[in-house]
This record gives C-alpha cells, sequence and structure tokens, in this order.
C-alpha cells in the first residue's frame, strides 16, 4: 500500500509552529500576569523600608542630641535648634531633592525645607488638594503607633506648582513631643515600573522574533529535505530514463550477457549484426562470433575472471548475412540477480582503422608543410605557460636553434606575448588575430612578429591555444628605409617646387657707360657674382664673374671699357612667380649661370644664382650631414648650421610635410653634436672609458624645431677603481666644450641646466642607472616634474652599447610601477587644454603675448599622453607619431583616436614650423606662439579640432588615472 506523505503545512504546524506558539503566549502571560504585578509590589515595599529607614535614621540624629541637653551640654531650646537646622539640611536621592520634616502633636510645623512659610505655624486645619487634614492625621499616627505611613497628595519637591501622590514614613519623638517624616513620590514607582514593562515588552518581542525566525529556519529546512528528497526520486527516474536513452543512443553496441546467453541489447547492436533486439535475446552469446574468433572470446573471459581494468580484445563477429567484421570489445564483470555475468561493448573498428590510416596520412602532409614553410605554428600550455608542439620555423623565430630546445626551455619563449598582453586574451577565451610583439626591443637586434592566437575549447577557461608567428622584422625595416627614403625625396624635391621668389637675391646695379673696373668694384662691394647694366630705364644686360673672367682677363677688353663691351644681351628673365624646377630648366637650356626675375609690374630686380640653384636640387639630410662632416673646424659646422634656417623656410614653403623637417632639423643638431664631439675629444686626447653623448627631449625623439634650446646628457662606463675622479673630469671638460660650441652655433643653454656641462648630468653608467631607479620609485609627483625630459633619450655620439643597457635597466625598473605612471599622469594633467569660446583655442587677452598662444605646450600634451603610455606599454619607438602608431597597433589606442591625435601633433608642428619659417625669413628669433585670428579658416578649423583632441587625450590620462588608483 503506498504511504501518502501528510502535507508539509499541516506537520510542521502540528509538531513545530502550535508547541512554539503556545510557549511564547504562555512567556507573555506569566511576565505580564504574575512577574510584572509581583515586581509592582516588592519594588513598593522596598521603597517603604527604605522611606522607614531614612525616618529611622533622623530619629536616631535626634535622640543624639536629646542626649547633649540631658549631659547638660545644651539647653533643650539649644538641642532643638540645632536638630532643626541639620533636618532641614538633610537631602537624599538621586537629585538630592528628597527630605525630611518635622511638626509636633499640635499639629504645628517645626520645620519643612521646602515650605518655609509653614515653619511654626498651626497645621490643624491644613489640607491637601483632596480635602485631607495630613497633618493632623500624622500626629494621630505618632500618638497612637507611634510610628506609621500615610498617602496624600503634596507638591512635587521644590515646584509649588505642581502636586502628586505621595507616600509618606511618620514617627514620634516622645522625648520632645516630635513627629519626623520622609516620603516618595508615588510616580516615581510608577516611571520605574513603566520602565521595566517597557523593557520586559522589548525582551519578550525579541524573544518572540528569534523564536519566529527559528521557526522559519526550521521550516526551511524541513522544506529543503523534504524537497531534496523529492528531488532525488525525480533525479533517480530521470537518471535511470537517460541511462536507457544513453545505451539505446549509444554510438556502440551494448550487451548484457548472464551465463553464456545473451539477455540485453541495444539497437545499435542489433543493427551492426543486421538482428531484431528481441531476436539477439533469444540467441547463444557465442553464436555472434565465428569459430576462428574462440579463442578471443576465451581470452577476454579469463580476462574477466582475473580482475583487475575492463579488459579489451580485437575480435572478429558474424553479421546476420554471414560476413565478418573486426570489432573492439570491451568487458565489465557484474552480479545480476545472484548470477554472474558481464557487460559487453561492441565497437566496429573497421571504419575506425581505415579514418585512423587517413588521418596519420593527413598529418604527415600537415607536419610536412609546416615545417617548410616560414610561418611558425605551434599550440601552448596556457597553465603550464610553455610550449607543447612547434615547428622549426617557430623556434627560429623565437631564436632557438631546433623545437626541441624551444619546449624544454619553459616560459622563456613565451615573454614577448605576455609583454604584448597576448597570453591574458587568450586565456579570457578571446582569439587573437595578427598582433604585434617584440623580441629583444629597443636592442639592435630587435625582432617584430605578428602573432594569432586561437584559444581551443574546454570547460571553464582555455586550457590550451594554436598560433601562428610570423617573423615581419625585414618586412618592417623595409618599410622604414622606404618611408626614409621619401622623406628625403620629398625634402629634395619639395624645395624646387617653390617659386623663384623666394632665392632670387637683390642684384648690384651700374649705368651702361660704367668702366668694367668699377663695375667690378661694385660687385665685389655688393658680394655678388653679377651686376646689372641699366640704361634709359630698363635693364640692358648683366656681366658675371664668367664675362670678366673670359672677355677682359682672358680677352682684349681692358677694365677702363665701358661694361656695354663686355655684358651679355638681351638678358634672359623669368617672372617671379616661376618655379625654381623651371629655372633650372631654363638656365639649363640657355647654358647660362645667372637668371634675371621679374616682379609683378615686370621689372627685373634680382638675379638667381646657378650655385644656389644646384645646391637647393640636390639639398637633402643626406647632402646636410655630409657637409656637418666634411666640416673641419667649430667655425666650419656653424657655418652649416647657419643655413639651416633657410632651408626650413624653403621646405615649409614648398609644403614638405613636418615630420621629415623636424627630422632635418634634428639630424642638424645630432651632427653638429657629433663633430663638436670629435673636436674635443681630438683636444682632450683619448677618453678614459666608453662614453655616449646623449641627446634628450625633441631632439631624441626627431622632434625638434628652429625654436630649441639644449637638452642633453652623457653616460660613461664606470671607470676602474681609483681612476673615478679622473674619468669624471675628463669628461666634464669635454661636455663643457660641445655646449659651449652648441650655444655658439644656436643652440641656446637650457634654462633649466638639463645639459651634460652640468656634472649632475654627466656621470657614470652606475649614476645614471640609480637615478631612474629613485625616479621609478618617487611617490611625490613633484619630485618628476623636471626629470621628464630624460625618459626620451638617444644616443648621438659614441657608443650606442651604453644607451642599450641604460634603456634595458630603464624598462626593467619601470615594470610595474603603478605609482610612477600615476605621478607622470598627475603631472601631465596640471596642464589645462586652453579651450575658448566656441571649442577654439584660448589666447592671452593682455600683455606683449596678446592674442597669441604657446603652441609648444599646446604640443606637450600629445608628447606626454604618447611618452605615458609608450613607457607603461614598453614600446620602444621614441617620436610621438610612431608612439600613437604603436599604440593603436597594440589596441591601447583605437583607429578614430589614433588619427585624432596624430592630425592634431601635424597640426601644431606644421603651424609651428611655418611660423618660424617665416621669422626666419625676416631675420627675427624663432618663437611658438601662434596667432589663431591670422590663420586661415581652414587653419583655424584645425586647430580647433586639435584643441578638441587635446581635451580627449587628457580625459584619456584621468581616466589611466583612475584605473591606476584602483
Amino acid at each position: 500500500m503506498e504511504t501518502r506523505p501528510r502535507p508539509d503545512g499541516a506537520s510542521f504546524l502540528a509538531r513545530i509552529a502550535l508547541p512554539s506558539a503556545l510557549a511564547v503566549a504562555l512567556f507573555i502571560g506569566a511576565t505580564f500576569f504574575f512577574i510584572i504585578p509581583s515586581f509592582e509590589r516588592n519594588m513598593m515595599e522596598r521603597k517603604r523600608e527604605t522611606i522607614r529607614e531614612l525616618n529611622n535614621s533622623v530619629y536616631s540624629l535626634l535622640e543624639n542630641f536629646y542626649r547633649e541637653e540631658k549631659a547638660g551640654r545644651l539647653t533643650r531650646a539649644q538641642a532643638q535648634r540645632k536638630a532643626a537646622d541639620s533636618v532641614r539640611a538633610l537631602r537624599y536621592g538621586p537629585e538630592a531633592k528628597d527630605y525630611f520634616w518635622i511638626t509636633d502633636l499640635a499639629p504645628r510645623m517645626i520645620v519643612h525645607p521646602y515650605r518655609p512659610d509653614l515653619d511654626g505655624k498651626d497645621l490643624a486645619d491644613f489640607k491637601d488638594s483632596h480635602g485631607k487634614r495630613l497633618f493632623v492625621e500624622f500626629a494621630e499616627i505618632g500618638r497612637v503607633s507611634g510610628s506609621g505611613y500615610s498617602d496624600y497628595m503634596w507638591q512635587w519637591k521644590d515646584d509649588p506648582a505642581r502636586n502628586v501622590p505621595k507616600l509618606s514614613h511618620v514617627r514620634l519623638f516622645e522625648s520632645w513631643g516630635w513627629v519626623t517624616g520622609t516620603g516618595i513620590y508615588i510616580e516615581d514607582v510608577r516611571e520605574e515600573i513603566a520602565r521595566l514593562e517597557a523593557n520586559l515588552i522589548k525582551i519578550s518581542l525579541l524573544i518572540a522574533a528569534i523564536i519566529a525566525l527559528i521557526l522559519l529556519y526550521v521550516n526551511q529546512q524541513s522544506l529543503r529535505i523534504e524537497r531534496s528528497r523529492r528531488a532525488a526520486e525525480a533525479r533517480l527516474a530521470e537518471s535511470e530514463e537517460k541511462h536507457r536513452k544513453l545505451v539505446e543512443a549509444a554510438t556502440e553496441g551494448i550487451m548484457m550477457v548472464i551465463g553464456a546467453r545473451l539477455v540485453y541489447a541495444n539497437k545499435t547492436l542489433a543493427d551492426m549484426l543486421g538482428h531484431g533486439v528481441a531476436e539477439l535475446e533469444k540467441m547463444d552469446f557465442l553464436a555472434l562470433f565465428p569459430p576462428s574468433a574462440a579463442a578471443s572470446v576465451d581470452y577476454l573471459r579469463e580476462l574477466l575472471e582475473s580482475g583487475g581494468a575492463p579488459p579489451q580484445v580485437e575480435s572478429a563477429m558474424l553479421r546476420s548475412d554471414g560476413e565478418t567484421f573486426r570489432t573492439l570489445l570491451t568487458a565489465s564483470k557484474l552480479n545480476f540477480g545472484g548470477r554472474d555475468g558481464f557487460i559487453l561493448t561492441v565497437k566496429d573498428i573497421d571504419r575506425h582503422k581505415q579514418t585512423e590510416e587517413e588521418l596519420s596520412e593527413s598529418r604527415e602532409k600537415f607536419r610536412l608543410l609546416t615545417d617548410t614553410i616560414n610561418l611558425g605554428v605551434f599550440r601552448l600550455d596556457l597553465a603550464a605557460g610553455r610550449f607543447t608542439e612547434a615547428n622549426p620555423a617557430a623556434a627560429r623565430i623565437l631564436g632557438y636553434p631546433g623545437v626541441k630546445e624551444l619546449l624544454s626551455a619553459g616560459a622563456a619563449p613565451l615573454r614577448p606575448f605576455e609583454g604584448a598582453g597576448l597570453l591574458r586574451e587568450a586565456a579570457a577565451g578571446r582569439p587573437v588575430r595578427e598582433s604585434p610583439a617584440f623580441i629583444r626591443p629597443g636592442l639592435p637586434s630587435e625582432r617584430s612578429l605578428l602573432v594569432s592566437l586561437i584559444p581551443l575549447p574546454a570547460d571553464g577557461a582555455p586550457g590550451q591555444c594554436d598560433g601562428l608567428l610570423e617573423d615581419i622584422t625585414a618586412r618592417k625595416r623595409s618599410e622604414a628605409e622606404r618611408e626614409k627614403l621619401l622623406a628625403d625625396l620629398q625634402l629634395s624635391l619639395g624645395s624646387l617646387s617653390q617659386s623663384v621668389r623666394g632665392v632670387a637675391r637683390k642684384a648690384a646695379a651700374c649705368a651702361i657707360t660704367t668702366t668694367v673696373g668699377k663695375a667690378a668694384e661694385l660687385m665685389t662691394a655688393a658680394g655678388s657674382s653679377c651686376i646689372l647694366v641699366e640704361g634709359g630705364g630698363e635693364v640692358l644686360g648683366v656681366v658675371t664673374d664668367h664675362d670678366l673672367r673670359a672677355r677682359v682677363l682672358a680677352g682684349s677688353s681692358t677694365a677702363q671699357e665701358p661694361v656695354a663691351r663686355v655684358m651679355s644681351s638681351p638678358i634672359i628673365s623669368v617672372p617671379e612667380t616661376a618655379l625654381l624646377f623651371e629655372a633650372v630648366l631654363l638656365m639649363q637650356e640657355k647654358n647660362i649661370r645667372h637668371l634675371a626675375v621679374k616682379d609683378a609690374a615686370g621689372k627685373i630686380n634680382s638675379v638667381i644664382d646657378e650655385k644656389e640653384l644646384l645646391a637647393l636640387k640636390w639639398y637633402s639630410p643626406a647632402m646636410l650631414m655630409g657637409e656637418f662632416a666634411a666640416a673641419a673646424s667649430v667655425e666650419a659646422v656653424v657655418s652649416v648650421r647657419g643655413r639651416l634656417p633657410r632651408l626650413v623656410k624653403t621646405l615649409s614653403d614648398s609644403g614638405a610635410d613636418s615630420a621629415g623637417i623636424t627630422r632635418l632639423v634634428s639630424s642638424a643638431a645630432d651632427a653638429a653634436t657629433a663633430r663638436f664631439v670629435d673636436f674635443a675629444v681630438k683636444e682632450l686626447g683619448e677618453p678614459p672609458a666608453q662614453f655616449a653623448f646623449l641627446a634628450l627631449g625633441s631632439q631624441a625623439r626627431h622632434e625638434q624645431t628652429l625654436a630649441t634650446d639644449q637638452d642633453n646628457a652623457l653616460v660613461y662606463a664606470d671607470p676602474p677603481a681609483g681612476q673615478e675622479r679622473a674619468a669624471a673630469e675628463y669628461f666634464q671638460a669635454l661636455a663643457g666644450k660641445v655646449c659651449a660650441w652648441l650655444a655658439e652655433a644656436g643652440y641656446a643653454y637650457c634654462k633649466g641646466a638639463a645639459m651634460a656641462n652640468n656634472p649632475k648630468w654627466c656621470r657614470p653608467l652606475s649614476a645614471w642607472k640609480g637615478y631612474f631607479t629613485e625616479w621609478a620609485g618617487v611617490t611625490d609627483p613633484q619630485a618628476l616634474l623636471d626629470v621628464n625630459v630624460f625618459f626620451d633619450f638617444r644616443c648621438v655620439a659614441g657608443e650606442r652599447a651604453l644607451e642599450d643597457e641604460l634603456r634595458a635597466h630603464v624598462r626593467a625598473a619601470l615594470k610595474d610601477k603603478r605609482i610612477f605612471f600615476l605621478n607622470l599622469a598627475q603631472n601631465a594633467l596640471l596642464f589645462k587644454v586652453p579651450l575658448g569660446f566656441r571649442g577654439g583655442v584660448a589666447v592671452e587677452d593682455e600683455g606683449e603675448f596678446r592674442g597669441t598662444f604657446d603652441a609648444k605646450q599646446l604640443l606637450r600634451v600629445f608628447t606626454d599622453f604618447a611618452r605615458i603610455y609608450a613607457l607603461r606599454g614598453d614600446i620602444p619607438a621614441l617620436p610621438t607619431a610612431g608612439r600613437l602608431a604603436a599604440l593603436a597597433d597594440a589596441n591601447v589606442l583605437d583607429q578614430a583616436e589614433k588619427e585624432s591625435f596624430s592630425q592634431a601633433f601635424e597640426t601644431l608642428m606644421r603651424l609651428r614650423l611655418r611660423r618660424q619659417a617665416a621669422l626666419a625669413g625676416s631675420g627675427g628669433p624663432a618663437d611658438n606662439r601662434l596667432r589663431p585670428s591670422g590663420l586661415s579658416q581652414a587653419d583655424q578649423l584645425a586647430l580647433k579640432e586639435t584643441a578638441a583632441a587635446a581635451a580627449e587625450a587628457m580625459n584619456k590620462l584621468k581616466y589611466l588615472v583612475k584605473f591606476l588608483i584602483v
């Protein structure tokens, strides 16, 4: 008979809830009907006892004065007066306002502390607010009983306006016929009882709440147990159904054999053998095997009887049509209903064998393919942090002689992947597609890689991933060389795309009647290689150095003859709007060395010299570097450097790329510095140790402009013990000479003294390492304000290996230094982007620079931003544009942000260079002040977008600060 469980609610109410509620009710009833009334009685009794004992104390006080009277030390009047005064001063109670009084049997008031108006008065007619003659009752109690209690209405302590119930104890002092008394206010007792009741109610409610919580918990536990039981029954039924379905749906045949009979077979086995399920369950087990398989079946039985793991045997089996096929039999021993048997799993391995052969062939083809291609193919164990499989190309790309060495290297080969954050992405289950990674970043042997990682499916986090590796070092190098070549070509060809107005010079002029000798004097005085010959208000011809040599010195003409005899005429000219390359072609076509230039009015007033055109035609950074390298003296270097502003103006006017111009300016500073270092070494002798003269800041980033000062430093190898002072003196002398010559060449001294001639910045390698270690650990942002420039450094003369070693130390020192990057970011955020009305750039509204802003300060937003993120991401690039591109490749910036920041940086650089080129053309000193109102509408719009990009960069730095703080 099926037992039906009682409903959960009824069982809980009968067994737990009702007894608990009854217990709570009994507890509350006992509290309010027995405990509180009993407590009230006891409290009132204690109060009565208290006032009785207090009154007895006053009685004892009166006895003491009575004894003084008996002893003759006091008269009765004196004794009574002192006794009355003592009683008048007595106080007790929590506020010291409870008191004693004395009457006689008349009754007349002897003393009352709060009613002095009653002292000495007859109280026979004194009544309380209810009409009770209380003092008459006090005297009556004294005469009849000697002592007792009385309740009445009386003023509240010292407040005559308030009458409340009071209980007093009185006692007769027979010797003097006095009645003493004191009392308690009934309201005090009631308030105390009310407080007790309130506390008891709170406690009762708390106990009831606790019991309710216990009941709720017990109910939940009971329900949970009941639900668990029912869920277990459901799971058991579901498990049985799943097991049955699983057996039926299994891709392998399953049979149960008891004794020699087959008692169960699934449909898969029936289909495999070509029999029906019902037919199979009537067959003998051995009838399923051909005679040749008897040995395999016997061997299977022996393995079962021997125990151990379930045995596996390959054997042939018979189909219903008599055909045999190969199977893999797996047996498990069982006891069913007291009879021994086994479960046999049958797997058709005819198809499996064929698949294995095909897979083996395919795997071999894949292995041959991966061994011959230049792409690295590998598999990683993300949990263990190592390679588990790789082809030879992967080992070669990662710098290992073979696959065996790569697999045994542990986590070391994965450092480039980890540094680029790729392993973190793969471990999170996100595929990585052609992300950049670097081996030995920043060193001459740096290698650039493209890495793709595909996490393999697994329970939870991926445990393994497959990957592809491509070495793109040669491609990157080729692209860099191509970009440099294109920039050089642009600089070279850009100079020929400007008008002749920029290079034409005013020429000396003379009248047609002037003698040859006088004309030569005028040419010499003007420093010109030609002189224009005028007549009738027009230019009739030109006399050049070549004319004087060919027709006067080597010809028949004399210095006393008029210039008309030796001049070249008619004069060949071009308008001032003609381009330089047109002038070059014309001079080559006409085979002339000087070309006249007409102004807008058509008047000839200037001349182009062949030498200047040829210099401009092929002038490039390589040519400029060659001139610096060929300079034999400080003066020669200064002279070459002096031509730089004119070249910058030419390139800026021709629309050359600002990055190419700043690279040219920086390269000129590099070449001048390197040449000055050579001169200093020749003067001072061989250096006592290897050294590197470092460019800092904008020069190191190839972003120097004409408005610049010196930022440099010197690092030298640590000298042997005992030679430290001599080495320091040598290199300080060398740095002093180089910095002085740079100042002579137009590179002003740094106002902050960040130069190699400062002994602090001319130090051995160990000292420089100490500097960077100290800066990496600084916790005060103010301490880093003046050292930002030192984190952009590049060797321009000396041993590059010292730069490489120092850079490697900087990377190690900054690794995981969150506080350092937090300080850098906070310092960068001190600058406020000068946003003006409608999002434009705000300008100064008074003083010398009214209407302008400092473009260099705004440019610092992008250089600081790129430096901070590049140092944090271990990006070796120095130029700001290169850093922004690398940050985009590393997914730190999205493509829109990269384009916005790069365009803003280019806009500011272009406008700065244009301003400096204009000042160079007028002979004024270069500066960084831009006047937005003087720009074209397009440039004003670009400047507005630049300000918005700067604000966005600052916001991104704010997010970085929040991230680093968390």
